[in-house]
């Protein structure tokens, strides 16, 4: 849809500055046409030192900082106006809507000043058809088809956003241009790619119960009712989950397939694994989900995918480091959103089981074992209850409150330099400990003790 594009008149201009008794307006004025902002600001304030109640100069000074971006001060400028002569009231109209088309024209021919410390350009603009409308309701069918033609200008250029947003302001100007405002919103939505995220889906249903309360005809447009379920709550969350998770477990089976368990998986998978949790819990919130409630089949595929990124993690922490509580943690929280799920109740199971050492699964471990050979037997080791042994400290320096045992790794000639051991917690608060050294190029277990020392002494 095409419109004659709004051109305001010279004339205006010129009766304004003809009006004007001031010989330094006329030179403000002169400024402002050749784009030399700080010289006719200058000018300008000079003459309001001297003559403090000229409405005219307030109205330029306030069409400069307009132009310049500087919406605030410009509009400080206005109502200093205003009080001088209220009714200046039309004028401000018309210089905000001036400034508006003006500001768009020279988007490529001049930077606004101080450019990336404000909002983007067209935001301005919108702004000042807002206040144009503002000050003198009569100009609004000006603006709105004004709007809407540089709305549909920006739609050809695929500038989707700001055409959404003229629209907007093309319908909210005048109530006679509510349905071109509306086909407007309806075109643009029908040519911008689909959004893939639940917040831009919701700014696309906006714009579109607008365009229906706009012109109710819409609603059984076929397009547009496919449009509006393929943005409904929840629904491209549902479709990005579903076309990324089947590539998310591809990956992971690749992974499995070329490095030992032990190896921390890529940056690329952890990152998928991260959005999808994060999209599957923003779809059961936007779709109302409650928890214990019956899931339906898209439901109960999201809270099934959910689940199979929480047990990732959970098995990240344990397989890498040992770290069997904080994967409890994940577990349960996960329950949260499937009570009675299986799985994951049988991942706590086995980290609860996993997390002490039992003798009988300690008597696993053998002299000559490599470390990935103990890590299979006796399970992962905390990360952070290794420990390797430099040169050893006087035994009056390992005393001290507490330090029993501290004392006894002392005198124990196990826990020598170039020692490694693997303490392993025991349920009763002791650890069992596995001692490695280096033989043949490799760490190899060269003693094993269920009773090695107290944990509560080794934790301080």
């Amino acid at each position: 849809m095409k419109f004659l594009r709004i051109v305001v008149p010279t004339l205006t201009l010129f009766m304004f500055v003809a009006s004007c008794g001031s010989e330094a307006v006329r030179s403000a004025h002169d400024y402002v046409r050749a784009k030399e902002y700080d010289r006719a600001r200058r000018v300008l304030e000079l003459e309001l030192r001297e003559n403090p109640k000229s409405n005219e100069a307030y109205l330029l000074l306030g069409e400069i900082n307009l132009l310049v971006g500087q919406a605030e001060n410009g509009e400080k400028a206005f109502k200093k106006a205003l009080l001088l002569k209220e009714k200046s009231r039309r004028r401000v109209a018309e210089i905000y809507f001036e400034s508006a088309q003006r500001l768009l024209e020279d988007k490529f021919s001049r930077p606004l000043k101080d450019e990336s410390s404000l909002a983007p350009r067209e935001l301005l603009v919108l702004l000042y058809l807002e206040q144009s409308v503002h000050y003198d309701p009569a100009l609004g069918q000006e603006v709105s088809q004004w709007a809407l033609e540089t709305g549909y200008s920006h739609l050809e250029k695929r500038r989707f956003d700001t055409a959404f947003q003229f629209a907007m302001t093309a319908g909210e100007a005048h109530p006679d241009q509510l349905k071109t405002a509306a086909a407007l919103l309806r075109d643009t939505a029908l040519q911008a790619p689909l959004p893939e995220d639940g917040s831009a889906a919701r700014q696309v249903r906006e714009h579109l119960e607008k365009a229906v309360q706009w012109n109710p005809d819409l609603a059984g447009d076929e397009d547009f009712v496919l449009l509006r379920v393929r943005v409904a709550p929840g629904a491209t969350d549902l479709a990005w989950v579903k076309k990324n998770k089947p590539i998310l477990d591809a990956k992971r089976a690749k992974f499995r397939e070329d490095e030992a368990r032990t190896k921390m998986p890529s940056k690329d998978i952890f990152d998928l694994s991260k959005e999808i949790t994060q999209r599957a819990v923003n779809y059961l919130n936007e779709t109302g989900h409650v928890v214990g409630s019956e899931l339906n089949e898209d439901q109960r595929f999201i809270v099934d995918a959910k689940v199979d990124e929480d047990i990732f993690l959970a098995r990240v922490d344990i397989d890498t480091a040992g770290l069997y509580d904080q994967a409890l943690d994940i577990y349960r929280a996960s329950l949260h959103f499937d009570p009675g799920n299986e799985k994951l109740q049988a991942g706590i199971a086995e980290a609860k089981e996993m997390r002490f050492m039992s003798e009988d699964r300690f008597a696993a471990a053998k002299n000559g074992m490599t470390t990935a050979e103990v890590d299979g037997a006796l399970g992962p080791v905390c990360i952070d209850h290794i420990k390797t042994y430099g040169a050893r400290p006087s035994p009056q320096g390992a005393m001290g409150p507490g330090s029993v045992d501290l004392v006894l790794i002392y005198f124990d000639e196990r826990f020598r330099e170039g020692v490694t051991v693997w303490f392993y917690r025991r349920d009763d608060g002791g650890a069992a400990a596995v001692f490695f050294r280096e033989k043949d190029g490799k760490m190899r277990v060269f003693g094993t003790d269920y009773n090695a020392i107290d944990f509560s002494a080794f934790e301080k």
